[in-house]
């Protein structure tokens, strides 16, 4: 059989391999916990960017809708000057045929 020394020998490495094991394992979830961490964030970043770029778009095409109704606007009034014009010309002739 063993003597005290041999059995505190094998009982203590046992139990130093038992706590290195131990620590390895919590040093491996730690590093997964920060890689998943990192992983979160870049997705956050990535959703944001993209928020970012929806809102830049919707911005350019409600800045393209205003132009659309501005040159609308403008070529209205443009109708409306010419159509002025032709009646003011059709009263000239009125008076000059008088």
């Amino acid at each position: 059989m063993y003597g005290i020394r041999q059995m505190c020998n094998i009982y203590f490495s046992k139990r130093n391999r038992e706590k290195i094991e131990a620590s390895k394992q919590r040093e491996k979830e730690e590093k997964e916990k920060e890689e998943e961490e990192k992983k979160k964030q870049i997705m956050e970043k990535k959703k944001e960017e993209e928020e970012k770029k929806k809102q830049i778009m919707k911005k350019k095409k409600e800045e393209e809708e205003k132009k659309k109704q501005i040159m609308k606007k403008k070529k209205e009034e443009e109708e409306k000057k010419k159509e002025i014009m032709k009646k003011k010309k059709e009263e000239e002739e009125k008076v000059k045929n008088k």
